[in-house]
């Protein structure tokens, strides 16, 4: 290896000029990545390119890599001082889709892994075998929809009513009143127990099947937060809230903020002593506000919703949505049917009413909470039950406990201005679109044959 050409690879900044929106945070709002799937990739992207200069023969990217160097490309001054270190230019060459442009690509992937193993080991797979970030995850795409399906099973279980009036109806005139609301309370009661316990069982599953190196396992602690919290207001008062305890931001007499001297000790720090510096003194919501509208804080709700969104359109979560779904609705519709026989009979069914009113509460708002159970409570406790070092590096320890316990650890002067915000302020969080997902990756796709190593 070329030591000193590898090392001012490494040293070689792309964010420079520095700003708001750098090449590594639209780099990764475009491809919907984490933090540090980011800096992996930017990482291969460079030992790509250390090969691309000191090959003799044609070396080709991965797709991940591929879309990392399209993005460099469009900043061509950039891209021309990292070729000049490279001492050459590195020409990117687009496939024509030809019989022979497949097979000189296909023979220049098996160079390119060849030369990579040779000079830094083993290919990560997460990086050089897998179109995008979330392909890792290993989860199928759900033959039917949720929203497709759901309207569909719900006009079936309403027409499977009728004949099941007529059959149990029978069954329901010998059974005593008092009897059957305890019996239909407890049944209520231990599906509801024993559903949670099943998806946390299912939910733990489906994340034991995401390759060990996928970036669920490698997410910064602001993602945790979001992630946690759902909210990224709370990523915001948790960065704001450690300079609070550091001294770097100082709160007024007034109520108000200001930045004091000195500097963060991350991106999120730098971007809120930065933005508070150009305000002023200020209140927290409005200065809330502007930094959820930030690149570096907007991205991390941007590039978890498309984790969620992904889970939530698999086909494995499909199956455990509509097991609870099954569970729920046939309950529910037990319940209906004996109402519907105390009606036509005559007699007093308003418990029994009530009973069935809050069931279909709790029913709707236990579907809606499903598809965020695996980034609310499964990841989390991933990382709960590991040690701080293990999978969050570099964490202080106030930004570990923040994670852990919320806004019980920000300072007693600064918590009541969170609260207030928290209270009386709509949260702006960041989404990811339909364009995110598997669609997030190059425009390239498969198609970027490499670079004339040897030019």
């Amino acid at each position: 290896m070329d030591t000193r050409l590898w090392n001012d690879l490494l040293s070689f900044n792309f964010d420079e000029p520095a700003g708001e929106y750098t090449f590594s945070l639209r780099l990764a709002q475009e491809q919907c990545w984490s933090k540090a799937f980011t800096e992996r990739a930017l990482l291969e992207y460079r030992k790509f390119m250390y090969l691309a200069a000191t090959s003799d023969s044609m070396v080709s990217p991965s797709e991940i890599v591929d879309a990392v160097w399209h993005q460099h490309l469009i900043y061509t001054s950039s891209y021309q001082q990292f070729c000049a270190l490279l001492g050459k230019p590195i020409q990117h060459v687009p496939s024509t889709h030809s019989r022979q442009d497949a097979l000189r690509f296909r023979k220049a992937r098996e160079y390119t892994t060849q030369r990579y193993t040779e000079v830094f080991g083993p290919q990560p797979a997460v990086i050089w075998e897998y179109p995008d970030m979330l392909a890792p995850l290993h989860l199928s795409k759900a033959r039917f929809p949720i929203r497709a399906l759901l309207p569909i099973l719900v006009v079936l279980l309403v027409l499977l009513a009728f004949p099941l009036f007529s059959l149990l109806r029978p069954v329901y005139e010998e059974i005593g009143n008092p009897g059957f609301l305890e019996y239909y309370l407890v049944a209520a009661i231990a599906a509801a127990g024993g559903l949670e316990l099943w998806n946390r069982y299912r939910l733990r599953r489906l994340v034991a099947g995401f390759h060990p190196d996928a970036f669920v396992f490698h997410l910064h602690i602001e993602e945790l937060v979001y992630l946690k919290r759902r909210k990224l207001s709370a990523v915001v008062a948790g960065t704001v809230g450690e300079l609070v305890d550091r001294g770097g931001v100082i709160i007024n007499d007034d109520r108000t903020v200001r930045a004091a001297e000195g500097s963060g000790s991350t991106p999120e720090q730098e971007q809120a002593l930065r933005t508070l510096r150009e305000r002023g003194s200020s209140f927290y919501a409005p200065y809330q506000r502007e930094l959820q509208q930030k690149p570096v804080f907007w991205n991390i709700a941007h590039s978890m919703s498309a984790f969620r969104k992904h889970v939530a359109r698999s086909g494995e979560f499909a199956a455990l949505f509509f097991t609870n779904f099954g569970v729920l609705a046939l309950l529910l519709l037990w319940g209906v049917l004996r109402l519907a026989t105390g009606i036509s009979r005559e007699l007093p069914v308003e418990q029994l009413g009530l009973v069935l009113v809050l069931l279909l509460a709790f029913t709707i708002f236990y579907l809606l909470r499903l598809p965020r159970l695996c980034s609310t409570v499964t990841i989390p406790q991933l990382y709960h039950a590991r040690p701080r070092t293990e999978y969050a590096e570099g964490v202080s320890d106030w930004q570990w406990r923040y994670f852990l316990f919320g806004t019980a650890v920000l300072s007693v002067s600064f918590l009541p201005l969170v609260q207030f915000v928290d209270r009386h302020s709509a949260t702006m969080v960041g989404g990811c679109g339909s364009s995110c997902g598997s669609s997030c990756g190059s425009s390239c796709g498969g198609g970027c044959g490499g670079c004339g190593g040897g030019d």
